[in-house]
């Protein structure tokens, strides 16, 4: 497997091509969103695609990201609130919050498009059509008020081990 960082890409096994979207699940929809979702899965992908939607879940909550405008200015009652609150998202990570087993995690959407090309190396022709139904899929994902950004390497924020923050088998267009 291999990215272009050119198309934004990825080189699949098996004569394949293939993007993925980062989302932020949502907690509920109706029939326009549902719409939405469906003119996704009718757009004219070619023959053998395959579209993957994953829920995944992490403890890398990444509490420092909480911030407040004009945080140097902040009254200090307000910086120990901030400072309690990301303290708390750190433990509810890393341990039950309470008796009940309840752990804090981070919850994404994985949505992923893998598709066959003729030959191990896609053409010119192949290439821009990959590049025009990931554009078309990012819009659909859009005006459904869920995407977050493009899958590629270390999208993650974590280094993992022989996988540049490529998601773990399970979560990969090629799986």
């Amino acid at each position: 497997m291999a990215y272009s960082y050119e198309d934004g890409l990825f080189h699949l096994e098996n004569s394949s091509l293939g993007f993925g979207f980062i989302c932020s699940p949502l907690a509920g929809g109706d029939d326009r969103v549902a719409d939405r979702f469906n003119n996704l899965l009718n757009m004219a992908w070619p023959p053998e695609t395959i579209l993957q939607f994953c829920l995944w879940t992490s403890p890398d909550l990444l509490p420092e990201r909480i911030l407040i405008s004009g945080e140097d200015e902040l009254p200090e009652v307000l910086q120990e609130i901030r400072n309690s609150r990301v303290e708390f998202l750190r433990q509810g990570a890393d341990a039950p919050l309470d008796a009940g087993g309840i752990v804090l995690r981070d919850i994404k959407l994985i949505v992923t498009a893998r598709f066959p090309v003729a030959r191990d190396y896609p053409d010119s022709a192949e290439s821009r059509l990959a590049v025009e139904l990931r554009e078309a899929a990012a819009e659909t994902l859009k005006t459904c008020g869920i995407i977050s950004g493009s899958w590629r390497p270390s999208s993650t924020g974590r280094k993992v081990p022989d996988g540049g923050g490529i998601p773990p088998p399970s979560m990969t267009v090629t799986g």
